[in-house]
């Protein structure tokens, strides 16, 4: 795989993206070199021209499997083969037969992943989805519940009986067919083992099409942190544990002898999950006169998600709602690499960031910063480094080797004292945790500040999600430490 290409599994569009970015790179040094490119010049477009053609076959195999599941869903051959991943068992109708939430194993597993492929939804909803359930474990209670709750939520049945309270929350249930009726008996089941209360306190649990759990699971549109941490899923109580250790270490030793202590200590990490809650409301007019408003409102809740996700994932306080990253690393002064010139950045302090990351996890390593700081890192390829420098790959979303990202609430001052540049480190020990089972209540009547009705209705959304780093010593935090 060209090293150009971003480790895991990538949608059409980002991949599209990345050829654009890359051709333009290859058209840009072929034009301005006047067919006299220097050994590293030509090696570079030897790189782009590799990942352009691995591209191309992504696209290619992505429109293939495409192609054989239409084909599937329309019933013109039995069970089409994904070109990558696990061999699942295809079933017609993963949905039938009842008790959903009594599967378990091998076949919960193929049916769930089955469904996650029909689900009503878009494909990037239905790609995400899948990526859920297949990372989960079947073995485990937590990735069996889990895995269970996909298959239940996503039954088109209760999808359409979600879609008929949503939009008319007072009787939409009495126009349920039974097959619908049967699909929430289903899902209120697997809320109360799950512990929920959102069926017997007049709520509805979200679909898994729409539910922020499974479809905010790749590329945000506000921040990278979904597409670079750890993301898991939590199906019972308010915490995620794990452990945290520096590593095992290996030694050596002559035949007969005692293996010597080379044990790491092990530690744990606790991350609670915090509320994440909106409302919003609307005229009983306007409820009335549009159809599709259920639907509507649910997808505004993921998309609001996703912005308010892209502020506490940086900046989050870690008492009330989840730990962002740069609050963590700022309150450990030993994970700061400071400018070294006050109230400004060079060239150097990049290089400084990088080489104050520790082996261990400078291989998987990217970078987080504002637009801002990454143009200011573009320039030093002009001002001072010359076009062939690493840090003016002007279309490469690289810095050094490392991979850059954008996250819009990273600090833009440029002369700020005590402002954050960068956070870089290996992502992958910076955990998101999604509590299962996000929910939406319809609240019937608002009033006004005379305690009477305002002739307006709403719908609340509630979830939980919590983040933490299992530890700080994978990151450095660029700081500009002020005059």
């Amino acid at each position: 795989m060209s090293d150009l290409i971003p480790p895991g599994e990538h949608t059409d569009a980002e991949l599209t993206r990345l050829k654009e970015k890359y051709a333009a790179e290859a058209r840009f040094t072929l034009t301005r070199s006047d067919d006299n490119l220097t050994a590293e010049e030509s090696a570079r477009l030897d790189d782009l021209e590799g990942a352009i053609r691995e591209i191309d076959q992504r696209l290619d195999r992505n429109a293939q499997l495409r192609r054989a599941e239409s084909a599937f869903h329309a019933g013109a051959i039995e069970s089409p083969e994904p070109a990558t991943g696990p061999q699942v068992i295809r079933h017609r109708d993963p949905w039938a037969g009842g008790d959903l939430d009594r599967a378990h194993g091998p076949e919960l597993r193929s049916r769930t992943l089955t469904a996650m492929e029909r689900m009503s939804g878009d494909d990037a909803a239905r790609e995400a989805a899948y990526k859920v359930v297949e990372r989960q474990s079947t073995a485990t209670r937590n990735g069996e519940l889990v895995t269970q709750w996909a298959l239940v939520a996503s039954a088109p049945a209760y999808a359409s009986a979600f879609e008929k309270v949503l939009r008319d929350p007072v009787r939409g249930h009495l126009s349920w067919t039974a097959a619908e009726a049967a699909a929430y008996r289903e899902v209120a089941a697997m809320e109360q083992r799950l512990g929920s209360t959102s069926s017997t306190a007049g709520g509805y649990a979200i679909p898994t099409h729409l539910d922020p759990t499974f479809v905010i699971n790749s590329v945000g549109v506000s921040h990278p942190f979904r597409q670079i941490s750890r993301v898991v899923q939590l199906a019972e109580g308010g915490t995620w544990n794990g452990v945290t250790t520096a590593g095992l270490n290996l030694s050596f030793d002559e035949e007969g002898a005692e293996v010597s202590d080379d044990s790491p200590t092990l530690g744990r990490t606790d991350i609670p999950v915090f509320r994440q809650q909106g409302f919003v409301g609307g005229s009983f007019e306007l409820i009335d006169d549009v159809p599709s408003l259920g639907a509507e409102v649910s997808r505004l809740f993921v998309d609001a998600v996703d912005v308010g996700e892209s502020n506490v994932f940086v900046k989050g306080n870690g008492t009330t709602e989840p730990t962002g990253i740069v609050t963590a690393l700022y309150a450990q002064t030993s994970r700061w690499s400071t400018h070294t010139t006050n109230s400004a950045m060079t060239a150097t302090d990049v290089l400084n960031a990088q080489q104050s990351l520790g082996s261990r996890w400078s291989k998987r390593a990217s970078w987080v910063s504002s637009l801002t700081y990454q143009n200011r890192v573009r320039a030093f390829g002009t001002n001072y480094w010359g076009q062939s420098s690493e840090f003016n790959q002007a279309v490469s979303p690289a810095i050094l080797g490392r991979a850059s990202y954008e996250a819009s609430d990273m600090s833009t001052a440029l002369n700020t004292v005590t402002n954050v540049a960068w956070v870089y480190g290996d992502f992958t020990n910076y955990v998101i945790v999604d509590r299962i089972g996000s929910r939406v209540s319809y609240i019937p009547h608002l009033f006004g500040a005379s305690g009477r009705p305002t002739g307006q209705a709403g719908w609340h959304l509630y979830r939980r999600v919590g983040a933490e780093p299992m530890t700080t010593t994978s990151f450095v935090l660029s700081v500009n430490p002020g005059a």
